[in-house]
C-alpha cells in the first residue's frame, strides 16, 4: 500500500506545475540530506533553503527517502573521504584546527569523518543529480508520459477498483 501511494505521489509530482528545474532542485537539495547523517545541523540549513527558495517540496522529500538508502550504501566512501581529507593530508590541518575553534563550526561536527565526508560527496554529487533529474523529468514531460499513457498496463491499472479507490483516499490527503 505504502509503494503504490508513494508511486502516484511520484507521478503526481511529475505531472504537477512545477518547473522541470523546481522539482530538480528540490531533489537535488533533498539528496544532500539523504547522503549525510540525518541529525546533522547543516540539514537543518538544507532544509531552510528548501523553504526559502521556489523549489519543490515534495521533490526534496522523496528523494531524502528514495536516496537515502543509496546514502547508507556510500557511508563506508564517505568516512574514508572524510578520513583523507581531515587526517591524511596534513597540509590542511592548520585550516582544520582555525576552523574548529570557530565558535559557531564546531556545532557543525565536521571534525567527523563521516559527517564532513558525507557532506563533501553530497557536495560533488550536488550538480549531476540537479542535471541528471531535470533530464529525466524533461524527457518524461515531452516523450515517455504519452507512450506511458498508451500502454496496456496503465489502461489497466487505471480501470482497476483498488486503484481507484487507493486515487480516491488519495485524493482526501493534503499534498
Amino acid at each position: 500500500m505504502f509503494i503504490l501511494k508513494f508511486i502516484a505521489k511520484g507521478l503526481k509530482l511529475l505531472n504537477s506545475d512545477e518547473t522541470p528545474l523546481q522539482i530538480a532542485l528540490g531533489i537535488a537539495l533533498g539528496s544532500i540530506i539523504a547522503f549525510t547523517p540525518l541529525l546533522s545541523l547543516h540539514n537543518f540549513f538544507i532544509l531552510l533553503l528548501i523553504f526559502i527558495l521556489k523549489v519543490s517540496f515534495r521533490g526534496a522529500i522523496t528523494a531524502m527517502v528514495l536516496l537515502k538508502p543509496a546514502g547508507l550504501l556510500l557511508a563506508p566512501l564517505a568516512n574514508e573521504l572524510g578520513f583523507l581529507l581531515l587526517l591524511d593530508i596534513e597540509s590542511l590541518h592548520p585550516l582544520w584546527v582555525y576552523l574548529h575553534t570557530l565558535p559557531f563550526f564546531a556545532f557543525f561536527l565536521f571534525n567527523n569523518t563521516l559527517v564532513f565526508g558525507s557532506f563533501i560527496l553530497a557536495l560533488l554529487l550536488f550538480l549531476p543529480v540537479l542535471f541528471l533529474f531535470k533530464t529525466i523529468i524533461n524527457k518524461y514531460r515531452t516523450s515517455w508520459k504519452e507512450k506511458f499513457l498508451q500502454t496496456k498496463l496503465y489502461k489497466i491499472l487505471s480501470k482497476s477498483k483498488i486503484v481507484l479507490w487507493i486515487t480516491k483516499i488519495y485524493k482526501l490527503i493534503p499534498a
